[in-house]
């Protein structure tokens, strides 16, 4: 990582503000900085609204810290942005789940179960919720899905 943020510094004049305090955010995280990390993310995200990237970076740093509660609202823009990308969908319910908003969570399944993809997740992640493998064996085993990381969360390499 030194390497990858020395050659990101090294090239930080050279580019947009955007990048340029990207790169600092991530220096100052890197670092331990979180106070720094902090502001220039706010400032950041205040003269670049849409920028959908540090919505994740931010959401995701409230996350790990379990201040599920400071990471919603980072993950709902962030969804919103990413018109639901199946990555941010996937956090956004996941965030509710923690916050025990399993009403909100059930809204963006529902809402979000347009396309077969979303659909084989939602199987996936509700039944990983409660924990129900044979569930999931049998939703899975019953299609052409081959996904490894199922799989391995399964123990089973027949689907």
């Amino acid at each position: 990582m030194d390497s990858m943020l020395a050659k990101a510094l090294r090239y930080a004049p050279r580019t947009s503000e955007r990048e340029r305090l990207f790169i600092l955010a991530e220096e100052a995280h890197y670092r331990g900085r979180i106070r720094e990390f902090r502001r220039i993310g706010e400032e950041l995200l205040q003269k670049y609204p849409t920028f959908v990237d540090f919505y994740e970076r931010m959401g995701g740093y409230y996350y790990f810290r379990r201040e599920y509660d400071r990471a919603l609202p980072y993950y709902r823009t962030w969804g919103e942005l990413s018109n639901y990308s199946l990555r941010a969908l996937t956090n956004l319910i996941h965030m509710f789940e923690y916050l025990g908003e399993a009403d909100s969570a059930q809204y963006y399944f529902k809402k979000h179960r347009n396309s077969t993809l979303m659909r084989h997740l939602l199987v996936f992640l509700r039944a990983e919720c409660i924990s129900d493998k044979e569930r999931l064996i049998k939703h899975f085993s019953q299609r052409d899905v081959r996904w490894p990381k199922i799989q391995i969360y399964l123990g089973r390499t027949d689907l």
